[in-house]
């Protein structure tokens, strides 16, 4: 899989896409706009409480977590993203 990276870097410099928008660059969870508990409280898209009817409860702490520690190192660039 790295060969594949490393031939096409485009792969992991590429734009967001999809719901990466959501899930990172739009997400003050993981734009470290709100304390790290809220990794556990909040919704994996990042601005509902889990116990707010108005949430989904898709709830991912792990991956939003690995997110937040990627945005705190390297913002908005998404090839640490891709690589980790």
């Amino acid at each position: 899989t790295y060969l594949l990276y490393a031939w096409d870097e485009k792969c992991l410099n590429g734009d967001w896409i999809l719901d990466d928008k959501g899930t990172i660059t739009m997400n003050p969870v993981i734009r470290g706009e709100t304390p790290w508990i809220e990794v556990w409280n909040r919704d994996f898209w990042g601005h509902d409480q889990l116990l707010d009817p108005s949430s989904h409860k898709s709830w991912r702490p792990i991956t939003s977590a690995s997110y937040r520690l990627n945005f705190a190192l390297s913002g908005h660039k998404s090839y640490w993203y891709h690589v980790c």
